[in-house]
């Protein structure tokens, strides 16, 4: 019986990050087939180091995410790869010309370079005109949600936050990202605490993250304090965040830039209405008014989270097309299918 090759998936590992969410998501689809290694790239430094790991551990093939972060430790590989773009690394790190330089040898060395959606190959080949196309390979995320059946959202901000709306039903508009500057948390903030407390004292806004950003989170920390209706929670288990999200009004999503946000995919194929910030990432994602809903400023935010709160046939029939949308187009067995022929062919 032949015997399993090893593969290599290579990923900044924070903790509840989209980076560490996806190279598990792929470990899983992968694992029947080949003995599996997860590591950070920062625990193979220097060269030397990852150069004796891929020998102990025979490593015929390495799966890399974040074109720059696993992109500094892949320079000089002379084992094949495959490049996942995470969305931060081309949308923000691009920027810097030092690290661009070394994302641009990492794309240029890789087998095939991963987007999640179109929107991402458009931003690689204006990056790098002159990698061949057929090296871009778009792979949507697979969707899969597990709410816990026990988390009441309710009771537990009534536990910890003591909210309570007497008999008035909780209206949660949840936001859930690492606290850092590209997710700009702040956003929505004080155009939210002003219309929460504009007789909506039923509606609160939920952050959940962990803070990943320490200067970043005190600014963050210091405006909530000033604005009521609004409340952070420190990273949940993913059960947790699920049930919350299942029992959200709708999930807001306001970053600068995007990949592909897992969080609004779990929304969607929860049923649950998603508004997000009109930027190339989120646009991939939503059809304004067909599927969610997009927004340029708080003001437009506002006006439809009012929409929604007064229109409930709306409500339900965007959820409804997005979660159809969302099941079709988001579907684990196609993206397991997708890497594992991939894989196959490094």
């Amino acid at each position: 019986m032949e015997s399993k090759k090893s593969v290599l998936f290579l990923s900044p590992l924070k903790p509840y990050s989209g980076n560490q969410t996806t190279i598990d998501r792929i470990r899983q689809y992968l694992e029947p087939l080949y003995n599996c290694y997860t590591e950070d790239p920062v625990n193979l430094h220097p060269q030397k180091t990852f150069s004796e790991f891929l020998k102990v551990k025979q490593i015929s093939a390495i799966l890399a995410v974040h074109a720059y972060h696993s992109g500094i430790i892949l320079l000089d590989c002379t084992v094949p790869y495959i490049l996942v773009f995470g969305g931060t690394d081309i949308n923000e790190f691009s920027k810097d010309e030092s690290k661009f330089q070394i994302m641009t040898r990492a794309v240029q060395h890789a087998k095939f370079a991963v987007a999640f959606n179109d929107s991402v190959v458009n931003k690689a080949k204006s990056l790098w005109p002159d990698v061949c196309p057929k090296k871009l390979i778009v792979i949507p995320q697979g969707v899969s949600t597990t709410p816990s059946s026990s988390f009441n959202v309710t009771q537990f901000l009534q536990e910890n936050y003591n909210i309570s709306c007497g008999d008035s039903p909780l209206r949660l508009f949840t936001l859930i990202a690492g606290i850092r500057p590209v997710k700009d948390v702040t956003f929505l903030l004080k155009a939210f605490s002003a219309w929460h407390l504009d007789d909506h004292s039923d509606c609160f806004f939920l952050i959940i993250g962990p803070n990943t950003d320490k200067s970043y989170h005190m600014q963050v920390e210091s405006m909530i304090d000033s604005c009521p209706g609004v409340l952070q929670i420190a990273a949940l288990e993913k059960s947790e965040c699920h049930a919350i999200i299942r029992d959200s009004f709708a999930l807001v999503n306001s970053s600068v830039s995007e990949g592909m946000s897992a969080a609004l995919l779990e929304a969607m194929v929860m049923g649950v209405p998603v508004v997000a910030r009109n930027i190339p990432g989120n646009a991939a994602v939503i059809q304004h008014r067909k599927t969610g809903f997009l927004f340029n400023t708080p003001q437009e935010f506002i006006e439809i989270a009012q929409e929604l709160l007064q229109d409930r046939t709306l409500c339900t029939a965007i959820a409804t097309s997005a979660k159809t949308e969302a099941e079709r187009k988001y579907s684990c067995k196609k993206e397991m299918e997708a890497y594992r022929k991939l894989l196959n062919s490094v």
